[in-house]
């Protein structure tokens, strides 16, 4: 059962690979991901009025060697 206040997704989520410098991966479900302030953002969209972000994890951009996915 769900209540007014519960946080629902708009969709399901899409699947990101961050290949890290030290060759390790990481994957991480999101939107959408954006670069600020020297961070690889990741946000899931959810409803509302109006629908709004919420931000699950940064990377710093400086450790990754590539970004793929969406």
């Amino acid at each position: 059962m769900s209540s007014a206040n519960d946080l629902v997704l708009t969709g399901a989520l899409d699947r990101w690979e961050l290949i890290l410098r030290s060759g390790e991966t990481v994957t991480v479900w999101a939107h959408g991901v954006s670069e600020r302030e020297g961070d690889y953002v990741f946000v899931a969209l959810m409803r509302g009025v109006p629908h709004f972000e919420v931000e699950l994890c940064r990377v710093p951009v400086a450790i990754v060697s590539d970004l793929t996915g969406g």
